[in-house]
């Protein structure tokens, strides 16, 4: 409404707000940002959804997104979601970033 055009760097601080503040809902924004102001996710968008439902413990959402995005997961992604994983007690998944860190499941 100001006539200020929203860039890539401003959808992570959006994203990193809802994030930051609970709000799953408002936070799901990577349809809007590609129909609506006509930016490209990046991967720290993506990032962004992770930690968001990773959060929310809505930990197969974080899975999904990192599955279906067109990058590789970031190493910091991965351990947010093992973060996450260990606070809701999802071993399955803490087990699958572990695959894909290549890494025992002990460290």
């Amino acid at each position: 409404m100001s006539g200020i055009e929203a860039d890539h760097i401003t959808m992570v601080a959006v994203l990193s707000a809802f994030s930051h503040s609970g709000l799953v809902d408002e936070g799901q924004m990577i349809a809007k940002m590609i129909n609506v102001y006509r930016i490209n996710p990046r991967i720290e968008h993506f990032s962004c959804m992770v930690d968001l439902f990773g959060n929310a413990g809505l930990l197969r959402k974080a899975v999904q997104i990192i599955t279906v995005m067109p990058y590789r997961p970031s190493h910091a992604m991965l351990a947010t979601l093992v973060s996450a994983s260990r606070i809701y007690g999802n071993t399955t998944i803490m087990d699958w970033v572990t695959k894909m860190l290549e890494v025992r499941p002990e460290d």
